[in-house]
């Protein structure tokens, strides 16, 4: 070995190592390998836009599904032209939107958005100056659960439907001078003004006169609603009429005198000759979750106090036609608000026909039942139930709540507003 040279103490090297010169190879590795990082580095940047870019079609996607599914199954057109709005709002728009329902579920509806226009940046070196995304958005619209039993019919009392026993129970509104103690707790305005032995209608419940007497702040002139499912809903529109119709829908404290007989138990509270006036409105209601609107109103009928015409008999509400929108329709049932002297209760029965006035047949969505029919119209309440339980022996029974699977997990709180 040549070139070595030792010393005592210390160790050195001198001379050549014999190998050539790397320095060339070093630079056309690091120009290789910065090529590559600025690529990846590119690569990063557009895939970082494009995962972005991404998600906001998703969020354009599910809020235009939100925004239109409350419109289904009832008004498809409405839905898809929300969904469409929103999705534009959103910056997304023409063909690259398509709004659908999902087959078999009447409750929902989908909504995809297609971008065929995304830019590329950096990594147009590698060939790519656009991309196209889809992202799909399925959103469901749960209705509140239906509050009564899924029949055709409700609050009939001890009438025979033609199949089944009778409910027994009746449904029933108060007048607006009764108290809330009475049994109403949405239609009677006030609330403690049982004075001793008799109650109270005062004009102002804070006058000093009557200190007892105050307002039941849950009093609402707008009464009960009752919702319509129509039958055969995987059609866009009936094929055949349904007429609504009320048993005995005025209030006859007297009863019917000769008028017809069977009717319903009407009750005078206090006053000697009580009147209340009750009024039923029949409205379709694309959107269940907002209250109906006049422009939605299809019959409105007004009863006022010993009606022989209508006293124990069904009387017609309103009629939904053939070729009208499936969906949600509403029966809306009130009394009079500020009528004087109208201290009393008023029962009556609902039904729904399907075809004219009288032909009524007992159906229900229950397969347990033996009158069960796929197809039929029922009639349920829209969050509260106001009934009266038919006074001796019998007892009043109906399904509290009709309870979808979709609720599953899902807790129910029932509240009972004097149930005694």
């Amino acid at each position: 070995m040549t070139g070595m040279r030792f010393a005592a103490g210390n160790l050195r090297y001198s001379g050549s190592d014999e190998c050539p010169d790397q320095g060339g190879f070093t630079l056309v590795f690091f120009a290789i390998s910065i090529v590559a990082l600025l690529g990846i580095a590119a690569l990063v940047v557009d895939l970082g836009y494009w995962y972005l870019h991404a998600d906001r079609i998703q969020r354009a996607a599910d809020s235009a599904a939100l925004a239109g599914v409350v419109y289904m199954p009832g008004n498809p057109n409405e839905a898809t032209s929300v969904a469409t709005s929103v999705a534009a709002s959103n910056g997304f728009s023409g063909s690259g939107v398509v709004v659908s329902p999902v087959p078999g579920e009447l409750h929902e509806l989908q909504v995809t958005i297609k971008d065929t226009n995304v830019p590329a940046f950096f990594a147009k070196v590698f060939g790519f100056d656009k991309i196209s995304e889809t992202r799909t958005s399925i959103a469901r619209y749960q209705p509140p659960v239906p509050l009564g039993s899924a029949e055709n019919s409700f609050g009939t009392g001890d009438l025979s439907l033609g199949v089944g026993p009778p409910s027994n129970i009746w449904a029933a509104v108060n007048g607006y001078c009764t108290s809330k103690e009475n049994g109403d707790q949405l239609l009677s305005k006030y609330d403690a003004t049982y004075n001793g032995s008799t109650y109270d209608c005062p004009a102002n419940p804070a006058d000093p006169a009557t200190p007892h007497a105050t307002t039941n702040f849950e009093y609402n002139p707008s009464g009960y609603l009752y919702d319509i499912e129509t039958p055969d809903q995987t059609q866009g529109t009936l094929t055949t009429e349904l007429t609504v119709s009320a048993y005995d829908p005025s209030f006859n404290p007297i009863g019917c005198g000769g008028g017809g007989g069977g009717e319903t138990p009407d009750n005078n509270i206090n006053q000697a000759n009580p009147s209340i006036h009750t009024t039923y409105t029949l409205y379709y209601n694309p959107t269940p979750l907002n209250p109906p609107t006049a422009a939605n109103e299809l019959s409105t009928i007004t009863f006022g106090t010993n009606d022989m015409a209508s006293c124990g008999k069904w009387v017609p509400i309103g009629t939904i036609p053939a070729g009208a929108a499936n969906g949600t329709y509403q029966l809306q049932v009130a009394t009079q608000a500020g009528e004087a002297n109208s201290q009393g209760t008023n029962g009556y029965g609902l039904e729904v026909n399907v075809g004219p006035f009288g032909a009524f047949s007992r159906c229900s969505t229950i397969t347990s039942q033996p009158w069960y029919n796929a197809n039929c119209p029922v009639i349920q309440g829209h969050n509260f139930l106001s009934v009266y339980a038919k006074n001796g022996s019998n007892t009043g029974t109906f399904y509290l709540a009709d309870v979808d699977s979709a609720y599953d997990g899902k807790t129910m709180e029932i509240t009972l507003f004097d149930p005694g």
